[in-house]
């Protein structure tokens, strides 16, 4: 009986030693397996180290090459729910803006339920490979980036019923179809569109996280030229010939800041356009300065528009900022189309002048139509006679005050023949008058009547 007893307590005590040392040898080095709770053995009451349950967990029957539900033939629901911590740039040309998210699915895979914890667990981002995770991706993406600094940026959490959360830090670009009709005052809608690539609706339902707008922007988010209005958010599931795949959008609405363009575009050329009028107040005669002021002007805001359009891609539909620079090129070329007409009217007006003056010491003689006597210049000739002959003088009357001039009648007949001829000649100096004086007022009026019907339409719209 001793002998038999002694045989079972040396047994006992080998297998306690055999257990030690094969506990020791699978310690990483560095570390005490008796004291490192990771390694730790099966103790009191049979609870398992969390290395060991993790281990249980992912490799007694579970299969991450297939999705959960499948053996159910139910689809797995994906709650999807995405934060905007900033948007970095909004490029019309290329019609794109960029963005750094936190992109979050939530599921839930029953094979992963444990009892073992009453709380969840956060496991290392290298254990996503060992899970069955969805296909999610952007189809409007452009391009993307993950972050890896100073780790992989990425949550992977587990709750006791099964419950899934993974998380990821993503750098996009996405595209963005913008309608620049009413550029500079428009709003922008921009969306955020997730699909899955392979599993169709049978296999995989995307939603987004009840409760909440979707897609969340920063609070500290500040652009500088656009402003966030608004979110929403929809389903745009669609049919491919290779079936029909879930697929949700986020829209988030931008509203334009025009402080802007109104400091770059528009106050300076209103201030062009109203230079353009100063050529009226400048002598006709000063040819050089009224040329050079017109052309300056007209090259000042051909220049602004193309600075302007530069930064825009080329679009086949015509846009507000192209109404209005077109505008106000027509108000500085009409400045200075009046003035070239002007010009033509002053010597006109010059030339009348010039004949009237010449004619002047001339008076149509009694027995000859045709050709003109000079006016004998007798001291001894009575009044009556004089007044006579200056009542029958060719002379040229120029108002300086209205600029109407009066044609004789004893013009010569081949120069001046006609009463429309002679209408002619007396509403040159009025419509001279008419043009570069009130010029700035013909002007003037339709430049304010286009800012009121311009500003009007955009409010409007």
């Amino acid at each position: 009986m001793q002998l038999e007893a002694l045989a079972l307590e040396f047994a006992v005590s080998l297998a306690v030693i055999l257990q030690v040392i094969a506990v020791t040898t699978d310690a990483p080095r560095g570390t005490d397996a008796t004291t490192d709770p990771a390694f730790t053995q099966p103790v009191r009451g049979g609870q398992q180290s969390v290395q060991d349950f993790l281990d249980d967990l992912l490799s007694n029957g579970y299969d991450g090459r297939v999705r959960p539900f499948a053996d159910d033939n139910k689809p797995v629901t994906v709650t999807v729910d995405i934060r905007i911590n900033s948007i970095s740039s909004i490029n019309e040309l290329q019609m794109d803006y960029s963005v750094n998210t936190y992109f979050r699915q939530r599921w839930t895979d029953p094979r992963l339920s444990f009892t073992r914890f009453n709380h969840s667990l956060t496991l290392n981002y290298n254990q996503v490979e060992r899970i069955w995770v969805p296909d999610t991706f952007v189809s409007n993406e452009k391009e993307a980036k993950f972050h890896d600094i100073t780790t992989p940026n990425r949550l992977l959490r587990i709750w006791p019923d099964g419950k899934i959360l993974y998380s990821q830090r993503l750098s996009l670009k996405l595209g963005c179809p913008m309608d620049l009709q009413y550029f500079p005052v428009d709003n922008q809608s921009c969306a955020i569109t997730l699909e899955s690539y392979g599993y169709t609706t049978r296999d995989i339902i995307l939603i987004w996280t009840p409760g909440t707008d979707g897609v969340e922007v920063a609070p500290t988010i500040s652009l500088p030229e656009f402003s966030v209005s608004g979110f929403s958010k929809g389903d745009c599931t669609a049919v491919y010939s290779t079936g029909s795949f879930t697929c949700i959008y986020g829209m988030l609405y931008l509203e334009r800041a025009i402080g802007f363009y109104l400091t770059q575009t528009y106050i300076p050329s209103i201030l062009v356009v109203i230079l353009s009028w100063v050529a009226f107040w400048i002598d006709n005669k000063a040819v050089p300065a009224r040329v050079t002021l017109s052309l300056l002007t007209v090259l000042t805001i051909t220049t602004q528009s193309s600075g302007v359009l530069g930064q825009l891609p080329r679009v086949s539909y015509v846009k507000a900022i192209d109404v209005w620079m077109a505008t106000c090129l027509v108000f500085v070329v009409g400045g200075l189309l009046e003035y070239a007409l002007v010009n033509v009217l002053s010597r006109k007006v010059s030339k009348y002048q010039r004949i009237g003056n010449e004619m002047m010491p001339y008076r149509r003689d009694e027995n000859d139509s045709e050709f003109m006597t000079p006016y004998a210049e007798d001291e001894e000739e009575d009044e009556e006679r004089n007044e006579k002959k200056k009542a029958n003088m060719s002379e040229v009357i120029i108002n300086p005050d209205s600029f109407v001039a009066r044609q004789p009648s004893a013009l010569n007949p081949n120069k001046v023949t006609t009463n429309g001829k002679q209408r002619y000649s007396s509403l040159l100096p009025s419509l001279f008058s008419t043009l570069d004086i009130g010029g700035p007022t013909l002007f003037r009026t339709p430049d304010i009547i286009h800012h009121r019907m311009y500003w009007s339409l955009e409010n409007i719209m």
